[in-house]
């Protein structure tokens, strides 16, 4: 399979050299400055924005990198931006009594490695109740999201928390950590509702996790703690697990290190 094609509009030539560097191993890069502001831009006009640069260039992803960060559209023009300080319903939840998610991975378990980062959302979470967290991203525009995004956050500067571009596995045994947390993609379930626009988006760009049991094997093998996260209505991921901690939807399941 060839190389996805990405529509690079910049605001900011230094910022793009050093993204676009990055990038290019991965991906066929289209660039151009970006010459509108997207500050008080309205929906559709931005759409069409969108919709010129495809006529010109038929991509698969635009990125979008300008005054108030980089944020990135697919040819469909579903959205992902990350903030980390203005986004308040992701990235500053409260813990309810007895949290499952801090009982799994355990309070005296300060350094964790979160092996799926995603939108980072469980990683600021726990970095915000004092774990120390390295975060792994294999996909490399979700990882330029997230480090554009941690450069700019002021709440992240006072937070112990590192991302970082690689596959899972080696880095996983590479160190030792007090804690391994795996969030795999969450399987469809029957008659429920399409996802959101952004989760369609990020499933294009992380897939389906279908060698979760293989990768959760491996992270075993590292000899410490693997909590996985799972949907309350899923089986477990491979087998049985040791233990686990559940509210009404989500179920988070512990296997102890080999």
């Amino acid at each position: 399979m060839g190389k996805k094609n990405v529509y690079f509009l910049f605001e900011d030539p230094e910022k793009f050299k050093k993204i676009s560097t990055f990038l290019n191993s991965f991906y066929l890069i289209q660039q151009e400055p970006l010459l509108f502001s997207l500050d008080g831009l309205k929906t559709k006009d931005l759409y069409t924005q969108i919709d010129q640069r495809f006529e010109q260039f038929k991509f698969d992803f635009l990125l979008v990198q300008h005054a108030g960060g980089t944020e990135m559209f697919d040819a469909q023009k579903r959205r992902i931006k990350i903030d980390f300080d203005a986004d308040k319903m992701n990235y500053a939840r409260k813990v309810i009594a007895k949290d499952p998610f801090l009982r799994a991975i355990g309070r005296e378990r300060r350094h964790v490695l979160d092996v799926s980062t995603g939108l980072a959302i469980d990683s600021v979470f726990l970095a915000q109740h004092g774990h120390e967290v390295t975060a792994i991203e294999r996909n490399p525009l979700l990882y330029t999201l997230l480090e554009e995004a941690s450069l700019r956050s002021e709440k992240l500067k006072r937070l112990k928390i590192q991302f970082k571009f690689g596959e899972a596995i080696p880095m996983a045994c590479a160190e030792k950590y007090d804690c391994i947390y795996f969030d795999p993609m969450f399987p469809d379930k029957t008659k429920s509702a399409l996802p959101k626009q952004e989760m369609v988006l990020f499933r294009q760009l992380v897939g389906g996790d279908v060698d979760a049991a293989d990768v959760l094997e491996k992270l075993r093998q590292c000899g410490t703690r693997v909590v996985v996260k799972r949907p309350a209505y899923a089986e477990p991921i491979g087998f049985k697990p040791t233990n686990a901690f559940e509210s009404k939807l989500i179920r988070f399941d512990i296997y102890e290190g080999k």
